[in-house]
């Protein structure tokens, strides 16, 4: 496994299409957003024999651009489970850390356990927000944030 930036083709957005796909019951990309957040974010790439099997999407904040916000992860079902996703996230994270990203920030379903135990149990991240009705009615998230100044990496986790 090898994680990448991933840079902007009608190969590239097919492949993250399709592994968005396979990932999740409701979408958040499209053949409109993708080509976006490559060209004004980061994208990262979980390769496989050099097939795409997962991606990070990032953004730099408006208000300080040394935060990034994760927009998105997502790992193909057969590799999801087995350290794929884990992997995929600290590599772009340390990606991240040598770009001069001293902080990253997401949202998540408060009931969301299996996320939850991987940003906050494995990559140290911490709740700064509980957001009520963040994306609609009914909706709440929590938002995380993760210094990376020091940040070593998941082994170094308390």
């Amino acid at each position: 496994m090898i994680v990448r930036c991933i840079e902007k083709s009608r190969d590239s957005v097919a492949s993250i299409l399709r592994v968005e796909r396979d990932a999740f019951t409701e979408t958040l990309q499209s053949r409109w957003s993708v080509p976006y957040h490559m060209r004004h974010g980061r994208v990262y790439g979980l390769f496989v024999d050099e097939v795409l099997k997962g991606f990070t999407i990032f953004l730099r904040s408006w208000d300080d651009p040394c935060i990034a916000y994760l927009v998105q992860i997502a790992v193909q079902k057969d590799y999801q489970g087995n350290g794929g996703g884990t992997f995929l996230l600290q590599e772009s994270l340390m990606s991240l850390i040598k770009e001069g990203i001293t902080s990253v920030t997401l949202t998540v379903d408060p009931r969301n356990a299996r996320a939850l135990h991987i940003y906050m149990e494995k990559m140290g991240f911490q709740i700064a927000d509980y957001r009520h009705d963040e994306y609609g009615e009914g909706t709440d998230r929590y938002y995380l944030k993760l210094d990376l100044r020091g940040w070593g990496g998941p082994e170094n986790v308390p």
